[in-house]
């Protein structure tokens, strides 16, 4: 007989899986009809050859004909009886199927839905769109020649003025000095080095 506790979630399955298990159940519930009534059958005939067999001794001998017409109804009934249970088994067999790969199919779409709630990966940036990579900018007046650079503990000594110009002002005779300031590193000499430069090249 048909399992009465066949459940299956069809929604997982695609179109032309849904109406093939809709065709396996019409014709699981049409092989059930079907093998009842072979069974009602069965049982009139058998009926029928219970009541025949008892009356057998006392008929003439021209009435063998009817028992051997109802033993063949019986063969035929039989076989359409073992027909339809082979064809019930196939039935109850593509249920089972149908029964393991919607489990598998609810399995992996289980496993989709846990997938598709992890956070997603950050993409990862470039290496040259990363923050904190150093800068490097290039200027013209890094062609020019650098002047000499002067040991760090070294004081640059400051030529003396030519006695024979007339003593100018300050701020005339180095325009770029700034008050109250003192080099103290090496690129602070390097840059007073050059400022001195510039202003003997602009008194000569």
């Amino acid at each position: 007989m048909v399992p009465n506790d066949i459940w299956l979630r069809t929604e997982w399955l695609s179109c032309r899986r849904t109406s093939v298990l809709r065709c396996v159940e019409r014709y699981c519930a049409a092989a059930a009809r079907e093998y009842r009534r072979a069974l009602r059958r069965v049982q009139e005939v058998e009926e029928m050859m219970a009541q025949v067999e008892p009356e057998t001794g006392r008929r003439l001998p021209s009435q063998p004909a009817q028992a051997e017409l109802l033993n063949r109804r019986l063969a035929a009934a039989n076989a359409e009886i073992r027909r339809y249970q082979t064809r019930l088994y196939a039935c109850e067999r593509e249920m089972v199927a149908l029964r393991q790969e919607n489990a598998e199919l609810e399995a992996l779409c289980e496993q989709a839905r846990a997938n598709s709630l992890l956070p997603p990966v950050p993409p990862q940036p470039k290496v040259l769109e990363q923050p904190g990579l150093p800068v490097i900018v290039f200027h013209p007046a890094a062609d020019a020649p650098k002047a000499e650079q002067p040991q760090p503990d070294a004081v640059p000594e400051q030529e003396p003025a030519p006695q024979a110009a007339p003593p100018e002002p300050e701020e005339e005779r180095r325009p770029f000095a700034q008050p109250d300031w003192k080099p103290t590193t090496a690129l602070d000499h390097q840059a007073v080095d050059l400022v001195h430069q510039l202003e003997s090249l602009m008194t000569v």
